[in-house]
């Protein structure tokens, strides 16, 4: 039987406003040295269980009782959501305000190291929904095909706005791949380069603060076309004594971990992911803000196994009406029921 390793790390949002700003730490735990990468592998095109051909594993099967096929032909409604600034003033967070306890994932193994179908992906949310006093819905993904379709970005967004969505809380208007591209990607490959800096210096592992690379790269300046600018990162891995393996559902993984298993961190990257109270003034009538969002993977050996990594970054800003980028060219992805 093969020894397994398992990492998670999720680290504390990052949030600049023109009324001040917010701290950042980390979690603490030992992590494996990445002095001898081996490669690091950009999966923002496709989701990391398309890109890696699965090796060995103690749980390699799917325990899911619905198959691939069965996934893919499930009937999925396109809906628009009717959260808006006023339904989103009466939303507060129960969860925060109880002091909630994190809520663990249903079936450790599986969503460690399984492949996960949709109807995996809902069982989790729905598990933690059914234990959050703040959300009642339960969550809808659309059918495998069109999930598998999906960039890992899009995954982020899809699951961002559903959690949104469900509380009343209007929707992220989209990603804005300009700002993915030369900001938010960029740092994601590096972090994944240098991972000991990045424990120490979370959110200027480069030397560049998220205000520096939002504006020296993106374009988005802080108090000029923009009030409000974020950052959340998630990092996974799994290591095995021989082979490298897959971090299955980072996407998902990601935004579960920063909206359930956030207490250690003050709730920071639960408060970015249900912010609310953007000005209503760039763009669709009824939606607020843009992300940016980039997974990149890193395999290494060390004296531990064979790890695969993955670190995931998203960036948000709330623009002003001046924000000189069209946004036609903004990612939507439609939510479904």
């Amino acid at each position: 039987m093969k020894k397994t390793i398992y990492l998670i790390s999720f680290l504390l949002i990052t949030i600049l406003t023109l009324e001040g700003c917010g701290s950042s730490s980390k979690t603490s735990q030992n992590n494996a040295q990445n002095a001898n990468a081996t490669s690091n592998i950009d999966n923002n095109n496709s989701s990391p269980e398309n890109a890696q051909q699965q090796t060995g594993n103690e749980n390699p099967t799917n325990t899911s009782p619905n198959s691939n096929q069965q996934q893919t032909e499930l009937s999925r409604t396109v809906y628009e959501c009717s959260a808006t600034l006023d339904s989103e003033k009466s939303f507060t967070d129960a969860y925060i305000n109880q002091n909630h306890a994190d809520i663990a994932y249903p079936d450790k193994n599986k969503y460690t190291f399984n492949p996960l179908t949709v109807r995996d992906i809902e069982t989790l949310f729905n598990h933690a929904h059914d234990n959050d006093p703040s959300i009642s819905q339960k969550m809808t993904l659309p059918n495998q095909a069109t999930w598998d379709a999906f960039t890992e970005s899009q995954k982020v967004l899809y699951l961002v706005n559903s959690e949104r969505c469900a509380r009343g809380i209007r929707l992220y208007e989209g990603i804005d791949p300009n700002v993915q591209e030369k900001a938010t990607k960029p740092y994601a490959i590096f972090i994944s380069n240098h991972e000991s800096t990045f424990l120490t210096q979370p959110h200027t592992a480069d030397g560049t603060t998220l205000k520096q690379r939002l504006e020296n790269q993106g374009g988005v300046v802080l108090g000029n076309n923009a009030t409000y600018i974020a950052e959340n990162i998630a990092e996974f891995g799994i290591a095995y004594s021989s082979g490298y393996n897959p971090v299955y559902a980072s996407a998902a993984k990601s935004v579960y971990g920063w909206m359930y298993l956030d207490k250690a961190e003050g709730y920071g990257h639960r408060e970015f992911v249900l912010k609310t109270g953007f000005d209503d003034d760039s763009g669709i009538n009824n939606q607020e803000g843009l992300i940016s969002v980039y997974t990149s993977q890193l395999q290494i050996k060390d004296s531990q196994g064979f790890w695969t990594k993955t670190f995931t970054v998203m960036d948000g800003f709330d623009p002003r009406p001046n924000w000189d980028n069209n946004l036609a060219h903004i990612q939507k992805v439609s939510l479904y029921k």
